[in-house]
């Protein structure tokens, strides 16, 4: 029974920091949950690449939302991401 107390409450604080990810700003939310930090990089990471590789902004917009819900699954169901390489600076 314990077991799925806490497999239930890991759930709920999943789907709470995916959703902090998605609503808040990268500074709020990583306050809130220091580990998202890779994930805004993972994400700086894929709009540096959509710049890159997509001319139309549309197109990069597009791609970069896409990514970010993409993301924000991976950590609801806590999966491990990629780790971005590189400096990168949180807006």
């Amino acid at each position: 029974m314990n077991d799925h107390i806490d497999t239930t409450a890991q759930q709920d604080a999943s789907a709470l920091k995916a959703r902090d990810f998605l609503t808040m700003s990268s500074d709020e939310a990583i306050r809130r949950h220091p580990d998202l930090v890779n994930a805004y990089a993972v994400l700086q990471a894929a709009a540096l690449v959509a710049e890159i590789q997509l001319e139309a902004a549309a197109d990069r917009s597009k791609f970069t939302s896409i990514m970010k819900e993409t993301v924000a699954q991976r950590i609801e169901r806590r999966e491990p991401l990629p780790r971005a390489r590189g400096n990168f600076e949180l807006a």
